[in-house]
């Protein structure tokens, strides 16, 4: 039931001024039918309306892929420009993102964010995916240890927020798609006859596992003939050689079952026993059905590294069969209170109850409060001059700054700058470089098609030819090998973009190979005499050495929090508790890369330092985008 904007907006002036109006952002994505389930959920309370909100989809395929599968459930269709006529709702639930912060969504809406899973940490949800930008609110699934309220001052600043308010509160709510796995598991009657092989993302997984699946598979296959062999993989993966291999084994066979559903809840509640090659914190499948896990492992002496009970187990390949058959046949409480416990012991919020906490909560949350029971990180004004600030230390970090990426890509109305930054940022996400390299490139194939693109013409040329190339490789053979999918972008840009360099000249015309130390405030270099350092470490012994001819350069203390490194001596350069860093107002260079921003903020915040702050840049690509920010 799909209707749009201009129905909608007369149905909600319509109603009771006692509902308040929700929406949840859905996308045609693997959480899709979590997402539906929050739709189907809410409005089952008498007190809430609840819609879909499904955003920019041009080509009207997953538009009719939502009115096919879930003709009841109703969704609101709108373009991006139509957005700002939802003002009327009262709440907006939307999830987390790497590539997305819902720029769109007015801001005189409340924003709660939905992380994708039970065992997200705060950190990751506020920072990895930038919710501090655009979430009042937080889902939380479980309990997680408490950081301070000021953990997160100087890290969103408020030119570049999208939501209301001057913090970010994690409400105590749980996780609808446990009750729902939880509740599929307490309506089956009988034993459960089902291994589940649950493999992750390929990329994510261990060198090892691409090359283990498919015999894996056929020893579960050949020696469990009376058990269905639940065969699952990331959606990514479909196409991935070793999983249609495994596809075209399993037809031969009457027990295999490939579990290709949207949601895999149906299919693992049947399921006995679990096995995997990662090991979970919490995985769904251990909470909801109280079963075995089995954590199979090239390296025999692999031990736990969470603190699991009973359920889990380790093995490797001459062992598996024994250790499987141990799991299958032990004893374990999968009764409806045994598993409840095991989720409350878990941390898990309101098992089975998350969505009445959420709507008896509904009122404050409108209101903007926060009670004492929810956790609250408050986040400072800032201004353009701490935009600034932080982006010099994200692009010294060498880290991926995603969302800061697009933050600044909103404030800066998506410039030119921004959408190099922004491809930077996805080309040094090189853990999962199927998903995050595509990203990059349509930064890049947006930034070539920019009204300005020619003021960085020669520096995005450079850009492709010092770090774009390789990565633009990885994504052509991943094409071929049916590892990624084809866009338009990728095409376009293998089609159309070529790059000459004439000489090395032209390179160093742009970018500059000596290393330097620049101040984070304002990009100034530093200017030596007597300084200091944080971080009695390696790269800070590359600083030291490299600047060795340099007379005027006199470092004079170290400070480091590592007690091991107090009251001795660095490179003969005594190191002193941070504790002693008011007797010091001498410049400070960070002796991080890699902690380069969590050591500014403990220096800022818990220390409060007023001295100037540098680090050391010593890649040539990080050299000339810091020159680009000067010249902003």
């Amino acid at each position: 039931m799909i209707s749009g904007i201009g129905l909608q907006k007369k149905y909600w002036k319509k109603l009771d001024s006692n509902i308040y109006k929700l929406g949840v952002i859905v996308e045609y994505s693997a959480i899709a039918n979590q997402l539906i389930q929050y739709i189907e959920d809410l409005n089952e309370y008498s007190s809430v309306d609840c819609i879909g909100i499904i955003v920019n989809d041009e080509t009207n395929i997953h538009r009719q892929w939502f009115e096919k599968h879930y003709p009841e459930v109703p969704f609101l269709f709108c373009r991006r420009d139509e957005c700002k006529e939802i003002d009327l709702l009262d709440v907006i639930v939307i999830p987390e993102s790497n590539k997305s912060i819902y720029e769109y969504i007015p801001s005189k809406i409340t924003r709660i964010g939905l992380p994708h899973g039970t065992d997200v940490p705060i950190e990751s949800t506020l920072c990895v995916y930038g919710g501090g930008f655009y979430f009042d609110y937080v889902l939380g699934a479980r309990k997680q240890p408490k950081l301070a309220p000021q953990k997160y001052i100087n890290s969103f600043p408020a030119v570049m927020r999208l939501h209301q308010q001057p913090f970010v509160s994690e409400l105590p709510f749980g996780f609808p798609k446990l009750d729902k796995f939880f509740n599929a598991v307490s309506k089956l009657t009988g034993p459960k006859k089902a291994i589940i092989y649950h493999l992750s993302l390929l990329s994510v997984e261990e060198y090892w596992v691409v090359d283990v699946i498919f015999e894996t598979l056929k020893t579960l296959l050949d020696e469990f003939p009376d058990k269905t062999i639940i065969f699952r993989v990331h959606h990514f993966n479909n196409k991935h050689p070793k999983v249609i291999e495994c596809l075209n084994l399993g037809r031969g066979y009457l027990n295999f079952y490939y579990s290709d559903a949207d949601s895999y809840i149906d299919d693992y509640a049947r399921g006995a026993v679990m096995v995997t090659h990662r090991e979970y914190y919490n995985h769904l499948f251990d909470l909801a059905t109280g079963c075995p896990t089995i954590v199979y492992k090239l390296d025999p002496s692999y031990s736990l590294q969470y603190g699991h009970d009973g359920r889990y187990f380790t093995t490797d390949k001459i062992h598996f069969i024994d250790v499987l058959n141990q799991a299958l046949n032990g004893r374990f409480d999968t009764s409806e209170g045994g598993r409840k416990k095991r989720c409350l012991a878990a941390g898990i919020y309101n098992p089975g109850a998350s969505f009445d906490y959420l709507v008896d909560n509904i009122e404050h949350i409108v209101s903007g409060q926060v009670l004492p029971e929810w956790t609250t990180y408050f986040l400072n004004e800032g201004t353009s001059k701490d935009v600034d600030f932080k982006l010099r230390q994200l692009i010294v970090s060498n880290r991926p700054f995603g969302p800061f990426a697009m933050a600044f890509g909103v404030m800066a109305n998506h410039s030119a700058l921004s959408l190099l930054l922004l491809a930077e940022n996805y080309i040094r996400n090189s853990n999962v470089r199927e998903y995050y390299y595509p990203l990059g490139f349509t930064a890049f194939y947006k930034l070539v098609h920019h009204e300005d693109f020619d003021l960085l013409s020669v520096e995005s040329k450079v850009w492709w030819k010092m770090r774009g190339e390789v990565a633009f490789e990885f994504c052509c053979d991943a094409i071929d090998n049916g590892e990624i999918s084809v866009t338009h972008e990728l095409m376009w840009l293998r089609d159309h973009y070529q790059v000459s360099i004439e000489s090395m000249e032209e390179i160093n015309d742009v970018v500059w190979n000596d290393l330097k130390i620049i101040n984070f405030y304002d990009g100034s270099n530093v200017q030596c005499g007597d300084i200091i350092f944080y971080g009695a470490g390696a790269f800070t012994e590359s600083i030291i050495l490299s600047n060795q001819c340099n007379r005027n350069f006199n470092p004079i203390a170290i400070f480091d929090g590592d007690e091991l490194k107090q009251n001795s001596s660095f490179m003969g350069i005594p190191v002193f508790h941070p504790d002693k860093l008011e007797y010091f107002s001498q410049d400070i260079i960070i002796g991080s890369q890699g902690s380069v921003i969590e050591i500014v903020n403990y220096l800022i915040i818990n220390k409060n330092v007023k001295n100037k702050l540098f680090g050391f840049v010593n890649d040539p690509i990080n050299n000339f985008l810091l020159n680009l920010l000067s010249e902003k």
